[in-house]
């Protein structure tokens, strides 16, 4: 910890800004400094702001005074940096004097830094000077990197103050961005998303900011220097990749944009192959390449995203998060363009995109633990419905084998109600009985019907159903099925057949096809008023069509398909005849299972029409 004395204040002054700098670019490398201390006025440059020079393999001198009355009789501390750049030599000597040079030099590939404290950041220590003339100050700068000088003399207890508060706030910073990584590492081996790694990546920027700002040396000394210069160089490519494979994982856009995903997945590519620019020694022409790749992807990026969002294609919490990784981008286009000098370089420009970085993740990890809590909701809902879907099918499965063993139990039974009853007919009996006989065989009859529709239900929805074909007359099952006519005292069956003499031949199960014509003529005889139930055939092509009309009050409108499904029946405003919503669903079961099919033609306040066709034999 430094401790310093309170002293009386003096305000800390920004090479360049507050300290005029003249310069001159020595594109040989060859210039030595009593060359560049010779040189007339004219030959440099001056600038009042920091000086930045992007990437350049020339030499830069820069010289500057520091007036005495900047000391005030005290020492004054001359923080250096920034820390990547290579060579930083410093030579100063009391103005006006032909003193010999004072020499220190700072750069990152210039062996241990000549520092004066033990920071994350060079500092050089001024006595005052002997005269009220101060010091003249030359700095020469050499980089394969960014070329800039941020140079800050201040006192030592403001020095001081200003340290303490800039690591409690990277303290603070890299502490939020230890959880934010741990949590996004965590999320992404747990979840196994692509969004997940995408943020575990973009997260090496934070060791790219630490290497930035010198903590890999201040924690591990002047041997760190080496890992610490690559570090900077390689995560400042690989950080641009990050950003574009992460916003592509964000808008999905290799399902909404696949265009547009192949071109980013060309620049992350280039991204990964520019790295091999570090050994090569051509660093700066990739970063320069950088630039201008992404100041040519940018604005489509922003564009795209705003059109996804206009299209429906992302909500709006899906664009806010897609924006960021544009934003983080357009903050480095902006830093490149501040080091080349096309706009004036600012503290806040270059920071701006380390400041917003931390609120960059941690909406990134808000928003994902968001979209990942949906999306397993989803999957629970989905999972939940499956398990109920589940659920009803072994209930309806259930179901069906009770009814179909109670409807197989009741045959028994009905078989000696109906030969009873026969027996009974055969003998004389009166007028009141012969009536009490019709309706024992007309309540038999309907139960056999019911019975057998509920065999024929549960056979058809049986993964093994098995039609047994035989070659049958269609007349002959239609007289089968016609009892359930013959036994209505109100009702009578008319067939008529067109275009032949004798029935048409059919490959069918002429106990299946029973229950459904009969099902066919029980529904007419049902809503139909006492009169004709007519069934007209036609054969043609191989196919015969059945035509059973009744002469009901008809189907409101929409209903056509509806009286099909299972346990359904129309809606009529008269009241009707009960029933279990079972007859239609399995007629048109049975003649699907046929090869046939079944539909309702017409259906007005005259009647229904349903049409059956099959195909017949040759």
């Amino acid at each position: 910890m430094l401790l310093v004395a309170p002293q009386a204040q003096a305000a800390t002054r920004q090479v360049g800004i507050d300290i005029p700098v003249q310069w001159y670019a020595d594109d040989s490398g060859q210039m030595t400094l009593d060359r560049f201390a010779a040189l007339p006025t004219d030959q440099l440059a001056t600038t009042r702001q920091i000086p930045s020079f992007g990437y350049s393999r020339k030499t830069w001198w820069l010289r500057s005074e520091l007036p005495g009355t900047w000391f005030a009789g005290e020492p004054r501390w001359l923080q250096l940096g920034p820390t990547f750049v290579d060579h930083l030599t410093i030579y100063y000597r009391p103005l006006g004097s032909d003193a010999p040079w004072a020499q220190r030099t700072f750069g990152d590939r210039d062996g241990a830094r000549e520092s004066d404290l033990h920071y994350r950041e060079s500092v050089l220590i001024l006595p005052p000077p002997l005269t009220a003339a101060g010091y003249e100050v030359v700095f020469r700068l050499q980089s394969t990197s960014t070329l800039i000088l941020l140079a800050s003399l201040s006192s030592p207890q403001e020095f001081v103050q200003r340290a303490t508060a800039d690591t409690a706030f990277w303290s603070f910073y890299f502490g939020l961005a230890a959880v934010a990584c741990g949590v996004a590492l965590w999320l992404a081996l747990a979840l196994r998303r692509r969004l997940l790694w995408g943020i575990c990546l973009f997260s090496l920027n934070y060791p790219l900011v630490a290497a930035l700002h010198g903590f890999p040396e201040w924690f591990f000394g002047h041997a760190a220097l080496p890992f610490q210069d690559f570090m900077i160089s390689s995560l400042s490519l690989f950080s641009y990749a990050t950003a574009l494979w992460l916003h592509s994982e964000i808008f999905d856009l290799k399902k909404n944009m696949p265009r547009l995903h192949q071109l980013l997945i060309a620049a992350v590519i280039l991204n990964l192959v520019l790295q091999v620019s570090i050994p090569l020694g051509f660093y700066g022409f990739a970063m320069q390449i950088e630039g201008v790749v992404f100041i040519i992807i940018t604005p489509v990026l922003l564009f795209t995203s705003w059109w996804l969002w206009r299209k429906k294609a992302i909500d709006r919490t899906t664009l806010l998060l897609g924006l960021l990784p544009p934003f983080y981008v357009v903050a480095a286009v902006l830093v490149q363009l501040s080091i080349h000098g096309i706009i004036p370089f600012h503290m806040a420009i270059y920071s701006l995109w380390q400041y917003a970085l931390i609120v960059h993740i941690i909406t990134v990890l808000i928003i994902a633990i968001l979209r990942v809590r949906a999306e397993n909701r989803q999957l629970e809902q989905k999972q939940r419905l499956a398990r109920e879907l589940q659920i009803e099918r072994e209930a309806s499965f259930h179901q069906r084998q009770f009814m179909g063993m109670v409807a197989h139990e009741f045959r028994t039974p009905l078989a000696v109600i109906q030969a009873a009853l026969e027996n009974l007919r055969l003998s004389a009996a009166s007028t009141s009985q012969e009536v009490r006989f019709d309706r024992i065989g007309r309540a038999a009859t309907r139960l056999v019907q019911l019975t057998d529709n509920c065999l024929a239900d549960a056979r058809l929805a049986s993964h093994d159903l098995h039609v047994e074909r035989q070659q049958t007359a269609l007349l002959t099952v239609i007289n089968m099925a016609a009892s359930v006519v013959a036994i209505s005292h109100d009702h009578y069956l008319n067939i008529r057949q067109h275009g032949e003499v004798e029935s048409p031949q059919l490959q069918a199960d002429a106990g299946l096809l029973c229950i459904a014509i009969a099902n066919l003529l029980d529904n007419a005889v049902k809503y139909s008023p006492p009169g004709e139930i007519a069934i007209d055939i036609h054969s043609d092509a191989g196919q015969t069509e059945l035509r059973i009309r009744d002469h009901g009050p008809g189907l409101p409108a929409g209903q056509a398909e509806l009286i099909f499904e299972r346990y359904r029946r129309g809606e009529h405003t008269s009241p009707v005849p009960g029933g279990t919503g079972l007859g239609l669903y399995v007629a048109r079961q049975i003649v699907q299972a046929h090869d046939g099919k079944l539909w309702l033609a017409e259906h007005g306040p005259d009647g229904c029409t349903f049409i059956l066709t099959l195909p017949t034999v040759a």
